[in-house]
């Protein structure tokens, strides 16, 4: 038997991974202001720095938090703030 009653749990979402099903019309340059809203960076901010994009091409975007700590992440995962 299953122990199941039919009753399904509900998952909370943040508000900045809701945030992320909005079109970002936006292009990411050099010196702006982001918040992630996707990826493993979820909640950090910082400016856009060193723009590239690889082979595949995927833009990935090196952001530089208030405090100097430096992280990788895809264009895709940020708004413009």
């Amino acid at each position: 038997m299953s122990s199941s009653s039919g009753v399904r749990s509900l998952r909370l979402i943040p508000d900045c991974v809701a945030m992320k099903k909005s079109v970002q019309t936006r292009p990411v340059t050099d010196g702006m202001h982001c918040k992630v809203v996707g990826g493993v960076h979820v909640g950090k901010s910082g400016t856009v720095r060193d723009i590239k994009t690889g082979k595949t091409g995927f833009v990935s975007i090196t952001v530089v938090q208030a405090h100097g700590e430096r992280f990788k992440t895809l264009a895709k995962n940020v708004v413009i703030t």
